[in-house]
């Protein structure tokens, strides 16, 4: 670390120089070019280096940035941490969840524990699974997810609610909104987003029903959409065939609702 540019409580914009660090750059060794006298001294290679600017990611408050000059750093290593001046409300995500938010609008409805008034929480952010937290689920290796989830998702806090850091709240993600759409049960359709297949009756007296492949639209986890392929009124199968409950002889019906 070869110059410093901020100290800890120091303000910071997103982008603004914190430090500058230094690489030798390894080069192979090159020939030598021939001397007549072997006694004579040879010139000293020369070191070259490469510098590199370490930027603030966010903006905010540099906070925990116990750096030294002509320090050693590593690939990795947490040198420093920007806080926000905000709360944001995070939370995990499971398989289903992801693929019923995928690139849909999206708004949540956030309730905290024992504080004031459910409040909208909008530009949801969607990542990767999260770590485990090793004091409280030690028998997880590290750097595998926690819980079984697949992915996380946070939302900034609006200014003026009343929170602190650590307060428990229930999220309430809406992926859309449809209106006097073609819907049919979940247990209905195989596959759950983009592309599905449902099995039409024509007739309650033929021997097999046929398979007809649809396009698939907002999924609450009970009722799927249908956007092409099927018309409100036709008869389905109610359960994908192979699955426990396709015995029971009971139909579904493809039906236009709102919500």
């Amino acid at each position: 670390m070869v110059f410093i540019d901020v100290e800890a409580g120091q303000a910071v914009a997103k982008g603004d120089r914190l430090f500058q660090v230094r690489k030798p750059v390894e080069s192979p060794p090159e020939a030598l070019p021939q001397q007549d006298d072997d006694d004579a001294p040879r010139p000293a290679p020369v070191q070259l280096y490469t510098y590199s600017d370490v930027v603030a990611t966010a903006s905010g408050t540099l906070a925990d940035f116990p750096v030294l000059l002509n320090q050693q750093v590593t690939v990795g290593d947490e040198i420093a941490s920007v806080s926000p001046g905000t709360y944001s409300v995070q939370g995990t995500l499971s398989t289903e969840q992801q693929f019923r938010i995928l690139d849909r609008p999206q708004t949540a409805k956030v309730t905290l524990n024992g504080g004031p008034a459910p409040f909208d929480c909008a530009a949801i952010t969607t990542g990767g699974p999260a770590e485990k937290d090793p004091a409280q689920d030690p028998g997880v290796p590290d750097g595998q997810p926690a819980g079984g989830t697949t992915g996380t998702f946070s939302c900034a806090v609006p200014a003026g609610i009343a929170v602190f850091s650590g307060l428990g709240a229930s999220v309430d993600i809406t992926a859309g909104h449809a209106e006097d759409v073609v819907t049919v049960p979940a247990t209905a359709v195989r596959g759950a987003v983009q592309n599905g297949v449902v099995w039409v009756v024509r007739d309650a007296s033929a021997e097999a029903p046929e398979e007809r492949a649809v396009s698939l639209g907002l999924n609450d986890g009970q009722q799927v959409e249908i956007t092409e392929g099927l018309a409100a009124g036709e008869q389905i199968l109610q359960f994908v065939p192979g699955a426990p409950a396709q015995d029971s002889g009971e139909f579904g019906m493809a039906g236009a609702m709102g919500g």
